[in-house]
């Protein structure tokens, strides 16, 4: 009987024993013994949308407290400093005095040392790999964000006291960044449209439009850009597309502002009227922040449509000679001929066939014109000749 008492009071002993140390374990205890094991501390950058930024959450070392919400971030870089003596210097023995000495270290922007650095990477993750215990009790570490991509605000730093309860070697936080909305500074060209043989006449109601460097076509609607693939021919498409038109006025100028920093291209797609279109685009440059002054307008040049035909519908030929003379008066014979004959009989047709071939055409002339001369000479010797028997 009073080994079985014996054996009893051994296992209380010992679960008691397993309980208190179970206890201790978990609970930061100043002057802990050290030993040589490490901890993993994974950081998961998380970047929320502007204004949507969660309050402050306390972090459990497992799983994120913004459950699916925020979006990785990589490229942040975080700094690890050691801290275990100036936190456990505070002689903190409440939760709410750890916690105040935990703030209280995330505030201070004193130089440090740091003991690791990391960059979040893949999953926006930076993982530490860092000793477990610091000058004989659990270390505490300070965690600095130190650089992060351009578009994002001040990220938190964060305060761990080891050990984490419900964790063995591995510890994951997630500290948050917020979004920010960084002005796009813009600039834009003036241009003037000319007269390609007279400068200094500017020319009205040449229409244009935008193309980027990627070949797409500027649409604008509420001040916002967006950039369009267009098929076909644009001279054809740009209403349908509704494309951002911009037209010369009286003085020939025009301009685009509100575009990006980088290279366009002017396109133009109605010329003004008497002028042949442009089928070359204009490059053009914007650097941000900067319209160009009048001075700096770029010069858009039209040459006249082609010179129209006389009005006997054919145009004046150079002077070849004699027989060049002669082709360019049988022309006119011809066509003043095609006038009668329409005056006289106005419901008959009188047309043309296209002609095809200039040199051809000139020929036959010149041979119809030999025809007409032989007849007219032979005509005129047998005029001449005295009739037999007078």
């Amino acid at each position: 009987m009073q080994a079985l008492i014996k054996h009893i009071r051994i296992t209380a002993f010992a679960v008691m024993a397993a309980f208190l140390l179970a206890l201790i374990a978990t609970t930061p205890v100043r002057g802990q013994a050290a030993t040589d094991d490490d901890v993993t501390v994974v950081l998961h950058k998380l970047v929320f949308d502007d204004g949507n930024l969660p309050e402050s959450t306390s972090n459990d070392g497992k799983s994120s407290p913004f459950g699916d919400a925020g979006t990785p971030l990589n490229d942040v870089t975080f700094k690890a400093y050691d801290v275990t003596a100036e936190f456990w210097a505070q002689n903190p023995k409440t939760e709410a005095e750890m916690e105040d000495a935990q703030n209280a270290l995330a505030a201070s922007d004193t130089p440090r040392q740091e003991v690791a650095t990391e960059i979040t990477s893949g999953a926006g993750t930076a993982t530490f790999t860092l000793p477990r215990h610091s000058g004989g009790q659990y270390a505490v570490y300070l965690f600095r964000e130190t650089a992060h991509p351009s578009g994002v605000s001040d990220g938190q730093n964060l305060v761990l006291v080891l050990p984490v309860s419900g964790t063995t070697n591995q510890v994951d936080l997630y500290p948050k960044d917020e979004a920010t909305v960084t002005p796009v500074t813009t600039g834009g060209q003036q241009f003037v449209k000319i007269d390609a043989d007279d400068h200094s006449t500017k020319l009205a109601g040449a229409q244009f439009v935008v193309r980027s460097r990627a070949g797409k076509y500027l649409r604008r609607s509420n001040n916002q850009n967006s950039w369009e693939v267009i098929s076909g021919e644009i001279t054809t498409s740009y209403k349908q597309a509704k494309l951002l038109v911009l037209t010369s006025d009286s003085d020939g100028q025009f301009a685009i502002n509100g575009l990006r920093a980088g290279q366009y291209e002017l396109v133009e797609v109605k010329a003004p009227d008497d002028y042949v279109r442009s089928s070359k685009a204009v490059a053009f440059t914007v650097t941000p922040g900067k319209f160009s002054s009048a001075t700096d307008a770029i010069q858009v040049a039209n040459v006249h449509e082609t010179v129209p035909p006389d009005d006997d519908g054919y145009p004046p030929l150079p002077d070849t000679g004699f027989f060049g003379k002669i082709v360019h008066h049988w022309h006119h014979f011809t066509h003043h001929i095609h006038h009668v004959i329409k005056h006289l009989l106005p419901n008959t047709f009188v047309g043309m066939l296209p002609q095809t071939g200039g040199a051809r055409a000139i020929w036959l002339t010149l041979l119809g014109i030999f025809i007409l001369l032989s007849i007219a000479i032979t005509t005129f010797h047998k005029k001449s000749k005295p009739h037999e028997g007078e």
